[in-house]
């Protein structure tokens, strides 16, 4: 899966999602810095919320952690938590 990267900008873009990710059926993505450590990434179909991902850094950087909430293409309700660390 290719994965986009975006700016910190906030405002809406369209990404060229490719493979497993054009599957998901969202549209536009915004991404906002919330602190040193968080972004918010927001997912958008048709105008209207799909996905809100959390993505904060430990403060030693070596941990990510990652919150998904809303849903996925076929409408169902998710919400994942995933941890990732720096080895």
């Amino acid at each position: 899966m290719r994965i986009p990267t975006a700016a910190c900008l906030g405002s809406p873009w369209k990404s060229a999602r490719t493979g497993d990710a054009a599957e998901w059926g969202h549209g536009p993505v915004a991404v906002k810095r919330i602190d040193a450590n968080t972004i918010e990434t927001v997912q958008k179909k048709d105008g209207k919320v799909m996905m809100t991902i959390t993505s904060k850094v430990s403060k030693d950087g070596k941990t990510r952690t990652s919150t998904w909430h809303g849903k996925n293409a076929e409408g169902k309700d998710v919400h994942n938590v995933v941890m990732f660390d720096k080895q």
